[in-house]
């Protein structure tokens, strides 16, 4: 089972009101290769990157876990209403997500957070950011769960 990051680009859709915890949505999988890659199970965090628009707090803003396999689908009518950019919701290879959490705005774990952690600044993100949807070293899945549950808990 891979554990991959996926990103949210805020130019394309408001993230901040489309997603919510058991949602299922419809994910881009820009690539051949990771589509082959994809499984059910998989676990996936979702990346807000800031865009243009200067998004608030850019890094992991949601996790979750893939429900259905790669197939050409166009943006289904729930996806179609947050949608800025409505060329980037006609018809595309993607996945079936599951949403299990939503971050509050102060559980999110932010890139900063993630750049200045030993484990986490060389993730793929960083350095290939253009790409939609990168998969994780088992390492770094074990130590961004690690953070990711942190963020839930009651703080000192």
């Amino acid at each position: 089972m891979t554990t991959w990051i996926f990103r949210a680009r805020t130019d394309c859709v408001d993230v901040n009101t489309y997603l919510r915890d058991g949602m299922v949505v419809p994910w881009l999988v820009a690539k051949q290769a990771h589509a082959r890659q994809v499984e059910i199970g998989d676990r996936v965090y979702i990346w807000r990157v800031q865009g243009r628009k200067r998004a608030p707090r850019a890094g992991i803003i949601a996790n979750g876990r893939i429900t259905g396999l790669p197939q050409e689908r166009p943006g289904e009518q729930e996806a179609l209403a947050p949608w800025v950019d409505v060329k980037d919701a006609d018809s595309a290879l993607r996945v079936e997500l599951e949403i299990d959490r939503v971050a509050a705005p102060e559980e999110v774990l932010t890139r900063v957070v993630l750049l200045v952690d030993p484990m986490l600044r060389d993730l793929l993100c960083f350095r290939m950011a253009q790409e939609t949807n990168w998969p994780l070293k088992p390492e770094h899945a074990a130590r961004l769960e690690e953070l990711w549950t942190r963020t839930k808990q009651p703080g000192p």
